[in-house]
């Protein structure tokens, strides 16, 4: 007698596509690294007349959001945006609006900070990812490894060769994986690239 396949459990996110909402009192554009055209276009079709376009980037590049904000703010990691984040959301209604765009990760982990500052997930606005890297939650040693883009990979924390699930934490901003080759170290799948 054969056994069922387990059914593949499947929660990644799905990005719809964005629409400036006409009625918001403030609107916060947050991009990782340059400003794309799409979004630049977003920020340019919002009449709202308290917005703002922030650059976050992890080394020194010089942002510039061309014909976007006059002075973009420009932040050089997450952390240095950290301190700004309770003035940045202070002032802002319930019909105030963010838009994200940037790696997942990047993405997911504002959206918890935001929601942490009392905002709530129908204010908060993605854009699809611009890569296909992923941070994966280890459910073996509870580390988080950023930067994958590997349908298996290195746990940074324990080391395992971690399979890559579809199963998305919003809570940990992270795709749940597992040990591929826990009952047999020699069993590890084809490495394919992620999408």
């Amino acid at each position: 007698m054969q056994s069922e396949a387990p059914s593949a459990v499947t929660s990644r996110p799905v990005y719809a596509p964005i629409i400036i909402d006409s009625c918001s009192d403030n609107d916060v554009f947050i991009c990782e690294n340059l400003m794309s055209e799409q979004m630049q276009s977003l920020y340019l079709k919002s009449k709202c007349p308290a917005k703002t376009a922030l650059c976050i980037t992890s080394d020194d590049t010089d942002i510039a959001v061309d014909g976007v904000a006059e002075k973009p703010i420009k932040f050089q990691k997450i952390s240095d945006f950290l301190g700004s984040l309770p003035s940045l959301v202070k002032p802002m209604t319930l019909r105030s609006r963010v838009y994200l765009e940037g790696s997942e990760p990047f993405m997911w982990r504002l959206y918890g900070m935001f929601l942490a500052q009392g905002m709530v997930a129908e204010q908060i606005n993605m854009q699809s990812p611009v890569s296909n890297k992923r941070s994966l939650f280890c459910t073996h040693c509870f580390s988080v490894t950023d930067d994958v883009t590997t349908t298996v990979a290195p746990c940074s924390g324990c080391g395992r060769l971690l399979h890559v699930s579809d199963h998305f934490s919003k809570r940990h901003a992270a795709y749940f994986c597992y040990q591929v080759n826990a009952e047999d170290p020699n069993d590890v799948p084809q490495v394919q690239e992620l999408t």
